[in-house]
């Protein structure tokens, strides 16, 4: 058993290690606004603060998209990595099931590949069984889910931005909660840091055959 956990850890050390982020969203969180403005962020449609903690992921805010939808931009500029890792925090609310609550949009994208837009209809991302009803709010509440993606920084432009986007062209009461968003710098692992990996990993086989005879 612990062999298997040094193991993962040693798998995990030398992964992270050849990865170095840091996140070049300002106000990731959201933390910082004033009224319904968000520090950092442009904000368009329906957007508002939320300070309720059941609809944070982290911290002490999140961000409202309602109807009938809204979108966060924000520009920013990479200093370091040869790749993007980029996303969000999301947890939806509704309150019916009995018309097309799955088509509210979400999507988030980075500046300047065509569309390379990720996420798409709740519909796609999911289905009844992920939300739970809750009683005072008097809506089914879906847990927090991510969705994020990984580009190369030589596609995209320095001085990059991104949009955070929900949609909701559906008369029901669906709202799109938005939490901890980032883009962050990303190191593919090096040659020699796979070939150590294999080592490792060969290295502890053969003490597993060891402590078995």
């Amino acid at each position: 058993m612990k062999k298997g956990i040094l193991l993962i850890s040693l798998v995990f050390f030398l992964l992270t290690s050849g990865m170095a982020s840091a996140n070049f969203i300002n106000n990731s969180g959201f933390e910082s606004y004033v009224s319904n403005n968000f520090a950092n962020w442009s904000e368009g449609g329906s957007v508002s603060v939320n300070v309720d903690s059941t609809f944070v992921y982290d911290g002490s805010a999140s961000a409202l998209l309602g109807l009938s939808g809204g979108y966060l931009y924000q520009d920013f500029v990479i200093t370091e990595g040869s790749s993007l890792f980029y996303g969000a925090w999301f947890k939806v609310a509704a309150d019916s099931f009995s018309s097309n609550w799955d088509q509210v949009q979400i999507s988030l994208q980075i500046d300047s590949l065509a569309w390379t837009t990720i996420g798409g209809s709740v519909g796609n991302l999911l289905d009844t069984s992920d939300f739970t009803w809750n009683s005072s709010y008097n809506a089914y509440l879906s847990d927090w889910f991510l969705i994020a993606s990984i580009v190369p920084v030589s596609s995209i432009p320095m001085n990059a931005h991104i949009n955070i986007n929900a949609q909701n062209y559906d008369a029901e009461s669906t709202q799109v909660f938005v939490d901890s968003a980032f883009a962050e710098s990303a190191a593919v692992p090096e040659p020699a840091t796979i070939l150590l990996l294999g080592l490792g990993m060969m290295g502890l086989a053969g003490i597993r055959r060891k402590f078995k005879q």
